[in-house]
């Protein structure tokens, strides 16, 4: 899993060897497992292909999760600039592929930098085709006062099964994404008191008081206990929606 910042081309920040570094450390470590790569690239990519197109051969398009030529990708920023172009390339070149406009969830490639000048595309979630049959859902959030990037978030079945007959992964059913929290103007305050409650600072301490091994088995303990207080103080404080795919 990589998190990746790419100046704009105007910065003094920016320097031309920084794709070339990507794409020598995506050849790298493609060899060796998956690939998440997610972050702020300052790309526009509007609807370039990012795999090797076939157009004109008499096969069959195969459009599925496991084809080499992967569903059509929707944006609704239709402007490129020579950064999308540059990771345009680095997917062909390294078998990597979008997951904004093509995946349950953000069908239409929603725009994820607003300012007052207006929107585009700039934020990406960004897989290996192999990972891609893996991958349940991603959401663009709403844009808040937080920021002026809206929060990508995808969630990914590491755990999936394969069909024994044809080795094939099972496509999963039609779904709901996980349960959404809407935070507004009073969900700070709110949070911070649900925090505070006689409840939460029990489950608190007794959570601080907890000697959680090192391993992966008590890692995995203590991040699994710290999301469940986490979740009950929101569950207390703030409002939540249910995003229907």
């Amino acid at each position: 899993m990589c998190g990746t910042y790419i100046p704009p081309e105007k910065s003094k920040y920016f320097e031309n060897e920084i794709f070339e570094e990507l794409e020598n450390d995506l050849v790298l470590f493609s060899s060796k497992a998956n690939i998440l790569l997610l972050g702020d690239l300052n790309a526009r990519t509007s609807k370039l292909e990012d795999y090797i197109s076939s157009d004109g051969s008499n096969h069959i398009q195969d459009t599925s999760g496991n084809s080499f030529q992967p569903p059509q990708r929707q944006n609704l920023d239709s402007t490129t600039n020579n950064h999308g172009k540059k990771i345009i390339e680095i997917c062909k070149s390294t078998d990597m592929r979008i997951l904004n406009g093509r995946t349950n969830g953000d069908s239409f490639g929603r725009p994820s930098f607003h300012s007052k000048n207006g929107t585009s595309s700039v934020d990406y979630i960004i897989c290996n085709q192999n990972l891609m049959p893996k991958v349940k859902h991603l959401v663009v959030k709403s844009p808040n006062y937080l920021s002026d990037h809206s929060q990508v978030i995808t969630w990914i079945n590491l755990h999936q099964t394969t069909n024994t007959i044809n080795n094939t992964p099972l496509q999963p059913p039609i779904s709901k994404l996980p349960l959404q929290y809407i935070w507004n103007n009073e969900s700070n305050e709110n949070f911070k008191k649900a925090l505070k409650s006689d409840e939460l600072q029990e489950k608190l301490s007794t959570f601080l008081e907890n000697d959680f091994s090192s391993d992966r088995e008590g890692i995995n303990k203590c991040v699994n206990e710290f999301e469940n207080i986490i979740n009950l103080a929101s569950k207390k404080s703030l409002k939540n929606q249910k995003e229907e795919i």
